[in-house]
C-alpha cells in the first residue's frame, strides 16, 4: 500500500459531535433497545433465507444472466489484472509513485466487499484466474469443473482462510508492503496457488480457496439482489440473505480474520503499540504473532459465546451470519477515507502513469476530500459500527429463535449479546484511540 493509503483516516474523538463517553453510551443503548424490542416482538423465526425474495422481471433476469454480460465482466477482470501486472513490472519503482499498491489494498480490498454487498458476489464474475483456468481447460479439452482429485467437503473455507491470513499479513505487517517487487511476489504466489489448485481439484477450488471469492461471497449475503434455492434471481430483504448463509467449515475463521485485521490495524495506531515495537529487536515477528493472537482471541470468544447460546452441534457456524454485518461495518468505519479519498488518488495516479503526466492534466493532488472531513469521518465510523451491531443482534436473535435457544428466555441469548456489546465497546475504543 502506498504511504498515502496507509493513512486510514482522520476523525478522532475531538471530531465527534458528542463527547466520546456519550457516543459509547448511546451506541450501547441502541443495541440494548434493539435486543429488548426483539425479545417482545420477534418470538418466531421471520427470516426465510434462500427461500425468500421476489423474482426479477424475466427480461432483466435474462440480461443479468446473459452470456454477453458474463464475458464483458470476465474481459474487465482480465484487463484489470493485466494492467496491475504491467504496472508492477514496468511502472514507477517506488511505492509512493506506483499506483499498484493502491489498486490492490485500496480499490480491490476496500471496494470489493462494498460492491458485493450491493450487487452480489462480483469477484466470482470477474475473477481473472477463473478465466485463465477455463482457457487452460479448453486447450486441454477438459471440463473446467472437473479435476484430478476430489476436493474434500470438510476443508470448507479453510484454504481461503489460510490465504486470506497471508494477504492480511502482507497488507498490515511488512513496511515494504506496497513496494512493486514484494507486491508482485504476493500476486504471483496467489495466482500460482489458485491455478495449481484449480488444475488439481477443478473450478470448485476457487469457491473454497480464493480469499477474495470468500470475502466477496460472504459480503454478498447482505445484497438486496440474490438467488433463491432454485437459482432464480430475486430482490430480497438483506437480512434474508444473511439467513441464507450455509454452515461450512472454516467460515468462522474467515470472518474472524476479517474482523481481526481491522482490529489489529487499529491497535498498531496506538501509542502503546508504537512504543512496544520500538523496544523489540524483531518488530516484524512480533507484529505477525500479535495479528494471529488478535484473530484467535476474537474467534475463541465468539465460539464460546455461540456454544453457550443454544443447544446442538455446530452452533458457531449457525450463528456466523451475525458476524457478516460486523465485518462490513468495521470495514466501512476503518477504511472510509481510503474508499472516498485515497482511492481517488490511486485512480488519478494510475491515469498519470498511463498518460505520462496525467489525463487532461489531472494528478493525485486533485482528489477531493469534501466528504472526508474529520467530522464526517468520525460520524461515519460511529454510524457504521452501531448499525452493524444492531443488524448482528437481529440476525442472531432470529437464529436463536429458530434453534429454540430461547427455551431459557432472554438469558438464552445473553452470551452472544455480551460478545456483541463487548466488541462494540472495544471497537469504538480502537477506532477513537
Amino acid at each position: 500500500m502506498s504511504e498515502d493509503v496507509l493513512a486510514h483516516g482522520s476523525g478522532g474523538r475531538e471530531d465527534l459531535l458528542l463527547p466520546f463517553a456519550v457516543v459509547v453510551m448511546g451506541a450501547l443503548l441502541v443495541v440494548a433497545v434493539t435486543f429488548v424490542a426483539l425479545s417482545y416482538t420477534w418470538r418466531r423465526p421471520r427470516l426465510r433465507g434462500a427461500a425468500a425474495g421476489t423474482p426479477l422481471p424475466t427480461p432483466l433476469a435474462a440480461a443479468l444472466d446473459s452470456a454477453a454480460l458474463h464475458w464483458v465482466m470476465r474481459a474487465f477482470g482480465l484487463l484489470a489484472a493485466a494492467g496491475l501486472v504491467l504496472m508492477l513490472l514496468f511502472g514507477p519503482e517506488t511505492a509512493r509513485s506506483n499506483p499498484a499498491g493502491g489498486m490492490v489494498y485500496g480499490l480491490l480490498w476496500v471496494w470489493l466487499p462494498l460492491i458485493s454487498a450491493v450487487v452480489g458476489p462480483v469477484w466470482r464474475r470477474i475473477n481473472p484466474l477463473r478465466t485463465v483456468h477455463a482457457a487452460i481447460a479448453r486447450l486441454n479439452r477438459t471440463d473446467p469443473a472437473s479435476g484430478h482429485l476430489d476436493l474434500p467437503e470438510r476443508w470448507g473455507y479453510w484454504p481461503a482462510a489460510a490465504l486470506l491470513f497471508g494477504f492480511v499479513w502482507l497488507e498490515l505487517v511488512p513496511d515494504a508492503r506496497a513496494d512493486p517487487p514484494l507486491l508482485l511476489l504476493g500476486v504471483t504466489c496467489y495466482a500460482v496457488a489458485m491455478l495449481i489448485g484449480a488444475l488439481l481439484f477443478g473450478a470448485r477450488w476457487f469457491d473454497q480457496a480464493d480469499p477474495f471469492e470468500a470475502y466477496s461471497g460472504l459480503a454478498a449475503h447482505l445484497a438486496p439482489l440474490g438467488r433463491r434455492e432454485d437459482g432464480t434471481l430475486v430482490v430480497r430483504n438483506p437480512l434474508d440473505g444473511l439467513a441464507a448463509l450455509r454452515q461450512r467449515p472454516g467460515v468462522v475463521a474467515v470472518l474472524a480474520i476479517l474482523l481481526g485485521s481491522t482490529a489489529f490495524d487499529s491497535i498498531t495506531d496506538t501509542v502503546f503499540w508504537l512504543e512496544f515495537t520500538r523496544a523489540t529487536a524483531y518488530p516484524g515477528l512480533v507484529a505477525v504473532l500479535a495479528l494471529l493472537v488478535v484473530v484467535v482471541v476474537i474467534a475463541m470468544v465468539y465460539v464460546l459465546a455461540a456454544r453457550t447460546t443454544g443447544r446442538g452441534e455446530g452452533l458457531p457456524g449457525r450463528f456466523a451470519a451475525a458476524l457478516i454485518p460486523l465485518t462490513l461495518g468495521y470495514m466501512i468505519a476503518h477504511y472510509y477515507t481510503v474508499a472516498v479519498y485515497e482511492n481517488q488518488r490511486t485512480v488519478l495516479r494510475t491515469l498519470a502513469t498511463i498518460s505520462d503526466g496525467g489525463l487532461f492534466g489531472a494528478s493525485a493532488s486533485d482528489a477531493s476530500a469534501v466528504i472526508a472531513t474529520p467530522t464526517i469521518v468520525a460520524s461515519v465510523k460511529v454510524i457504521a459500527v452501531v448499525v452493524a451491531h444492531a443488524l448482528a443482534v437481529v440476525v442472531a436473535h432470529d437464529r436463536a429463535v429458530r434453534l429454540r435457544a430461547r427455551e431459557r428466555g432472554a438469558l438464552g441469548e445473553a452470551p452472544l449479546l455480551v460478545f456483541l456489546v463487548g466488541y462494540l465497546v472495544a471497537g469504538l475504543w480502537l477506532l477513537f484511540p
